[in-house]
């Protein structure tokens, strides 16, 4: 199977919390986009609508005694914590967000908000700072298929995992076409076509590849959907008017 093949098949993968297993919690992944939708309007960097001098956005205003003495978060307590208490009570008056808002957390995000705070709300900065590291790739059993790179170990690692298998290989005149769309938004010229098919060197897909990311219509396909969102059609191509 080829890379780009096994690429498509991991984007298309449901994560475990879509089937209803539990997985580790990660800071970054879930627990700062519910605070970044619901609450930092008012307990977030802007200082002109903050309340109660309370950051959400930062570990040591989150964790730090709140202007009630009350702490916001206790890293291992969602009992003792008054961000769980506020998103959990009946009363109006005190409930977070606040009505006024026409924001409400789902169940399923209070339950993780919870959850993340028994576990000892272990806390990340953003990821864009922080340094890159290593992750080391899986190995899956199932010998069948060969790994040409790492991105194939996760990807059939978590086949494995799903009881699945991988496609068979595409035959190349199907590859070229499928690649040349995906990558230039065009099919493939038949000459083009033709010499893929009668390149018999084993980096021929690679080759295909590598012309198909030089030519100035790939620049064309990246550039299609931020133009498209930015109404580039019918404005001058800013998208605050």
């Amino acid at each position: 199977m080829k890379p780009a093949s096994l690429l498509i098949l991991a984007l298309g993968a449901l994560p475990l919390a879509a089937r209803g297993e539990l997985q580790p919690i990660d800071f970054n992944r879930d627990i700062r986009p519910i605070f970044s939708e619901n609450c930092y309007t008012c307990h977030g960097p802007d200082t002109n609508k903050r309340k109660a001098e309370l950051r959400l956005d930062q570990k040591e205003s989150a964790f730090g005694k709140a202007e009630s003495g009350e702490v916001p978060i206790t890293p291992g307590a969602p009992e003792k914590s008054e961000v769980i208490r506020r998103i959990t009570t009946e009363d109006k008056d005190e409930v977070m967000p606040p009505p006024k808002e026409h924001k409400k957390l789902k169940a399923a995000q209070v339950e993780l908000l919870r959850r993340w705070v028994k576990a000892g709300a272990k806390w990340d900065g953003h990821w864009a700072f922080q340094p890159v590291q290593a992750v080391v790739p899986p190995n899956p059993q199932n010998a069948k298929f060969k790994m040409q790179n790492s991105i194939d170990a996760f990807v059939l690692a978590r086949l494995e995992k799903e009881g699945l298998a991988p496609s068979p290989e595409a035959e190349k005149a199907v590859l070229i076409r499928r690649v040349s769309l995906d990558l230039t938004g065009l099919p493939p010229a038949l000459t083009e076509v033709d010499d893929f098919l009668k390149d018999a060197a084993p980096n021929a897909y690679e080759k295909v590849i590598d012309r198909l990311l030089a030519s100035p219509h790939f620049g064309e396909r990246l550039a299609v959907p931020w133009l498209d969102l930015a109404r580039y059609g019918d404005t001058s191509g800013y998208h605050n008017d």
